[in-house]
């Protein structure tokens, strides 16, 4: 008996050191099929960081923004950001992979250190350093979240990559909204700071700017996504 159990307790290692890398012992990567490799781990976390930051600026700039219009957007993001994290927890549970690590850590960090650049700021000053960062963050996480939407596609992870995807599109509409919001704010500060951006066009501001609906997986992977998901 104790020979068998040996064995036993041998062979079960030597199944978790053959897991397949960036997929600890015991996960399945069930969602959509196929592994999770470190690098697309390394991303989701970095995903999860991001749309926090989002959430804690947004928050932000509702209460210091002078435009109720950058004031809306900061609720956007809030609740944009908030939904995408809660479907990013989802998608992770299913995948069995950590969204906490290193790279979140770093991320993270960047997300303090974006907060801080604004911080202290309020009125027309704080909108044109907020949309300026919303432009410049935007540009970058869309182009990373794409990257990760390929990768997860290489993969046969399918379900994540329509995720993703979906993500991506998202986040563009808010970089056109941000971007009419900045050149706004960009206006009212060459004009010496007279008038704000709530008197100015709302050019970006439509009803397909400020829905909060992120398209779900599913709805992406189908090709159903509504019409608006995507042109923003």
């Amino acid at each position: 008996m104790k020979t068998g159990t040996m064995k036993l307790v041998v062979l079960g290692a030597a199944v978790a050191l053959a897991a397949p890398a960036g997929v600890r012992a015991g996960d399945t990567g069930s969602a959509g099929g196929g592994t999770v490799s470190q690098e697309l781990q390394e991303g989701l976390q970095k995903l999860h960081a991001a749309n926090q930051a989002e959430v804690q600026l947004g928050t932000l700039a509702q209460q210091s923004a002078g435009s109720s219009q950058v004031k809306a957007f900061g609720r956007q993001m809030v609740a944009d950001h908030g939904k995408n994290d809660q479907q990013l927890a989802t998608m992770a549970r299913s995948l069995g992979v950590s969204l906490q690590g290193d790279a979140f850590q770093q991320k993270q960090q960047e997300g303090q250190d974006m907060r801080k650049e604004v911080q202290g700021k309020t009125g027309r000053e704080f909108d044109r350093a907020y949309t300026d960062l919303m432009v410049k963050d935007h540009e970058k996480d869309a182009r990373e979240v794409g990257e990760l939407a390929r990768q997860a596609r290489e993969a046969g992870q399918s379900q994540l990559a329509a995720f993703l995807s979906a993500t991506e599109q998202k986040m563009k509409g808010h970089l056109t909204h941000v971007q009419a919001l900045r050149d706004t704010a960009r206006q009212g500060a060459s004009a010496g700071g007279t008038g704000s951006a709530d008197e100015t066009s709302a050019t970006g501001t439509g009803a397909g700017d400020t829905g909060s609906d992120w398209p779900s997986p599913a709805e992406e992977s189908a090709g159903g996504s509504r019409a608006g998901d995507h042109s923003q």
